[in-house]
């Protein structure tokens, strides 16, 4: 997996910190906001697939899905979301862990 850039300071940004197009831009997929919200309630970075499965799962509401599924959200996440968010300076990834991670909750 690419590394995603992080913020140019080496932190990451708060939410409150984008510019209102910004967090329209952020918030407008509802992947994304998925994304966040289980970003958000992890104190430590989550493993891609794990990501993707649980976004997978509020996606279709069940808790089991196919392998198909998780990996084509894998993809979804890999080339559209992270990057986006990376960019933005709000996660960041470990490409030897394959892990991905928020800015700290108590700092929104």
């Amino acid at each position: 997996m690419t590394p995603y850039q992080n913020h140019a300071t080496g932190k990451y940004r708060r939410l409150a910190d984008l510019t209102e197009t910004e967090r329209h831009r952020l918030l407008a997929a509802e992947r994304r906001r998925i994304l966040i919200t289980i970003l958000s309630s992890s104190s430590s970075p989550i493993q891609m697939e794990t990501l993707a499965k649980k976004i997978a799962e509020r996606e279709t509401s069940t808790t089991t899905v196919d392998e198909s599924i998780v990996d084509r959200m894998m993809v979804s996440l890999h080339h559209t979301h992270l990057p986006m968010m990376a960019n933005m300076g709000i996660i960041g990834s470990n490409p030897e862990t394959n892990q991905i991670e928020f800015d700290d909750p108590t700092n929104r």
